[in-house]
């Protein structure tokens, strides 16, 4: 009977990355892929902006992924890359919302139907596949 390794640690998984292994980072989107929904969808309080923000932040994470020192969790840096794109479309949609309102957003719970939280859709394939692209490489 052969031996399995164990799992990958967070840390060898954006190591891998970094090194070019592409296909690692879709282990990271589905760790994290309800998380970035969820802080998104609060903060643009819009399924489908929740969405788009969502797929540009893993995007953003991975271009600037050799960035990452480990100094913070790597969750707490995906949530301000994640804060940062919905800052950007909020601008962009001319809505105003101070950093108060903001934190007080992310402390509610916003449930679905039934009284169950909503969940992440974004779809780690389309970022995964967005990543394939020439362009979405790291620089």
């Amino acid at each position: 009977m052969a031996m399995q390794s164990p799992p990958l640690t967070e840390k060898e998984i954006i190591e891998r990355c970094v090194k070019g292994q592409r296909e690692m980072y879709s282990l990271l989107i589905e760790k994290y892929q309800e998380m970035v929904f969820t802080v998104a969808y609060r903060v643009l309080g819009d399924e489908s902006a929740a969405k788009d923000a969502a797929q540009e932040s893993f995007i953003s994470a991975y271009i600037s992924l050799r960035h990452f020192k480990g100094n913070s969790k790597f969750s707490s840096w995906l949530v301000s890359i994640t804060l940062n794109k919905c800052r950007d479309m909020l601008r962009r949609r001319k809505d105003v919302v101070s950093l108060p309102d903001m934190a007080d957003t992310l402390r509610s719970g916003d449930e679905g139907a039934g009284g169950q939280p909503r969940s992440a859709t974004p779809g780690s394939q389309t970022v995964v596949d967005s990543l394939s692209r020439p362009h979405g490489g790291p620089r």
